[in-house]
């Protein structure tokens, strides 16, 4: 299957950006297996501790995790379309943008349904037909593709609500400085 058919959806970015779903926060290390976040049988699950810096730590390969050295070359390849680790520093200035990050970037694979799709197509299965998890390649290209998507509709989304914050602040100011200018 080639990475265009993977992507054919009658989903929107606009679409995205307004979809919910249940996130759990876990404390939970073997639960999270080396990973901040994932998304498993339609569930959410994101790292209750995770603060910015982890993040940062994450996305450049510093963990001892397959998921860490696969979040480093899709940010490697963002860093090239002007996501660099500057802009994404100014993005993500708090723990509290750290698990939006985190939990956008869930929210991308459940909307676009990536579990129901090629994710895993060449991977080793057991028997049953589940996953051999240490041998799954994290670094495959229909994985890395994804995983860039998620992680762009992830920053996108932020951004999007940045701006509209900043965009009902300067309104609000507009306003105030309006009254004050009738007095």
């Amino acid at each position: 299957k080639n990475s265009s058919d993977y992507f054919k959806s009658d989903g929107t970015f606009e679409e995205y950006s307004k979809f919910q779903a249940p996130i759990t926060e876990t404390t939970d290390e073997k639960i999270l297996n080396g990973k901040l976040a994932f998304t498993r049988e339609g569930n959410i699950v994101v790292s209750r501790n995770v603060n910015k810096e982890d993040i940062f730590k994450y996305i450049k390969g510093e963990i001892d995790s397959p998921t860490s050295k696969q979040k480093k070359v899709v940010f490697d390849s963002l860093a090239r379309e002007g996501y660099t680790e500057e802009k994404l520093r100014e993005l993500i200035q708090t723990d509290e943008d750290a698990k939006k990050l985190l939990a956008y970037h869930e929210l991308s694979h459940k909307y676009w349904e990536d579990s129901s799709k090629d994710y895993y197509e060449g991977d080793e299965r057991n028997a049953d037909g589940t996953l051999v998890s240490e041998k799954i390649n994290w670094l495959s290209p229909n994985k890395l593709e994804v995983e860039k998507r998620a992680t762009l509709d992830a920053i996108q989304r932020i951004e999007l609500e940045k701006s509209i914050a900043d965009t009902e602040r300067n309104a609000k100011q507009s306003s105030q400085d309006n009254i004050l200018n009738f007095k």
